[in-house]
């Protein structure tokens, strides 16, 4: 293999000292194989050794003599044969569990680099895995138990707004009463008020029996989050969750979502996940995680102060960013 690259260099570099750093963890089981295939090698070497002495020893001329010659070199060609065979099984058996540790190793590099880079695996997972634990009996709401409390009635208290929300290829009135079954449509207007969504649907000609398409592709991403909001604030719920709601937004479209959210947020509680800083800013409590691990937690102006803090070098590159616009 040609190294004529830097980045070829490099790369096999870090492969090298990537598996260097997985077999040192697991050193009992290399140290292991490493012997079981020295002695396999020995045992091969010699093997062919003690087959020219039984050669030797058969080619004489006197019979008696030759079997007693004869009969070492058939001993120690036997021994050894079972022992390559023994060892090499031996071998095996330690290759298996050295490789899936080091496949797991990889697994878990890889996986740590997705959850701290990947905002696409953020986005799809937290919401998700945050129903699954409610619904698997892991959190208490308001002191209750959460495993007494029926799926529907655990779905009743939570309202979440996606980075993309799901709309059905129905009318717009249709997909924000899809939040609660029975909605007149006065309520489904307010809500659509409350979210921002009032004011665009009331251009559309058929105004709220506008007919969306699939996954509301009729609509622009700053409408289908308005329908989404509008879907929440419909629920009314008292838990709230907000999953990068305003991350795929231009700037006036994520003003009015903004607005909606901050409306929204009043009177419950809401868990926001978001990358855009100004979307959690007047939040009580900010966590930041890095790798999956809380490295800081408090309210914006605090945060805002720490030195050589994650969330102060992360607010000032965003305030940077927003002046050059």
């Amino acid at each position: 293999m040609s190294l004529s690259s830097p980045r070829q260099a490099d790369a096999v570099r870090r492969v090298l000292a990537f598996v260097v750093r997985s077999w040192h963890r697991r050193w009992p089981l290399v140290a292991g194989l490493t012997g079981a295939i020295t002695l396999v090698t020995l045992a091969e070497v010699l093997l062919p050794l003690y087959a020219g002495r039984l050669v030797d020893a058969l080619s004489g001329s006197e019979r008696r003599a030759a079997l007693e010659a004869a009969w070492p070199a058939f001993l120690a060609m036997t021994g050894l044969g079972l022992a390559t065979a023994v060892l090499r099984h031996v071998a095996w058996s330690l290759v298996v569990p050295l490789s899936l540790h080091t496949m797991s190793d990889i697994v878990r590099n890889g996986f740590g680099r997705v959850q701290r880079f990947s905002t696409e695996w953020h986005a799809n997972t937290f919401s998700g895995s945050t129903v699954r634990k409610i619904s698997r009996g892991m959190w208490a709401i308001d002191g209750q138990d959460v495993a007494s409390a029926s799926q529907a009635s655990l779905r009743a208290q939570v309202a979440i707004v996606p980075q993309e929300p799901v709309l059905f290829h129905r009318s717009l009135a249709e997909n924000i009463a899809h939040a609660r079954a029975g909605a007149s449509a006065q309520e489904i207007e307010r809500a659509a008020h409350l979210a921002n969504a009032h004011a665009f649907i009331g251009r559309l000609p058929k105004g709220y029996a506008t007919l969306v398409g699939e996954r509301g592709v009729k609509l622009s991403v700053g409408e289908r989050q308005r329908v989404a909001l509008a879907r929440a604030f419909l629920a009314d719920a008292p838990i709230l969750i907000l999953d990068e709601a305003t991350s795929s937004l231009d700037s006036e479209s994520g003003a009015l979502v903004q607005e909606a959210m901050i409306r929204l947020m009043r009177g419950r509680t809401a868990i926001v996940i978001a990358h855009r800083l100004s979307t959690v800013r007047a939040l009580d409590r900010i966590l930041v995680f890095d790798r999956g691990r809380i490295v800081e937690d408090g309210p914006h102006a605090t945060l805002k102060r720490r030195p050589n803090g994650a969330y102060r070098a992360l607010f000032e590159r965003q305030s940077v960013l927003a002046e050059g616009v």
